[in-house]
């Protein structure tokens, strides 16, 4: 059981880096569209769309990295004044609740991706891309990486536990 929980880890870790450099890509994006725009006053009709959908790719990919590597945003001023049994309890039940959570928006996001991946979804827009499609696969991917990052975490808990 370690190992998987090792493995789910590294492969989170792995993912949320590549997905730390799609942030490079758009940063480097958005400077080229300034200087077409402002320099040479011919801006581009496809960088904002492409900006946005690799924002949201890098979004959906890196949950599970957040969340293995505990840097979410939390408000813990009443966990931190419970005794250390009950945070146990209280985060077994947050694991518990987002299980089922993510399992729903990864049962969703597959049939919306199958469908997606059918008829291939386009903005609509003059670039008319098909990052929509794009933005679903990664939402798929993303949803299913975070619910085993979620499961380990869970596991985890209940390991240590026993542990005691």
């Amino acid at each position: 059981m370690h190992k998987l929980i090792t493995g789910i880890d590294s492969l989170n870790r792995f993912v949320g880096h590549a997905a730390m450099h799609i942030y490079l890509v758009v940063a480097l994006l958005s400077v080229y569209e300034v200087v077409q725009r402002y320099v040479f006053h011919t801006p581009t009709i496809w960088s904002y769309e492409l900006v946005l959908a690799l924002c949201g790719c890098a979004w959906a990919l890196s949950g599970g990295y957040v969340l293995g590597q505990k840097r979410h945003i939390a408000i813990t001023i009443l966990f931190d004044l419970m005794p250390p049994r009950l945070q146990r309890v209280f985060e077994g039940l947050a694991l518990l609740v987002s299980t089922f959570a993510i399992g729903c928006l990864v049962f969703i996001a597959y049939g919306l991706g199958l469908k997606s991946l059918r008829w291939i979804d386009k903005t609509g827009s003059a670039f008319n891309s098909p990052l929509p499609t794009l933005l679903t696969i990664a939402l798929v991917i993303g949803a299913g990486l975070y619910l085993l990052q979620v499961l380990a975490a869970l596991a985890r808990l209940v390991s240590s536990t026993e542990d005691r």
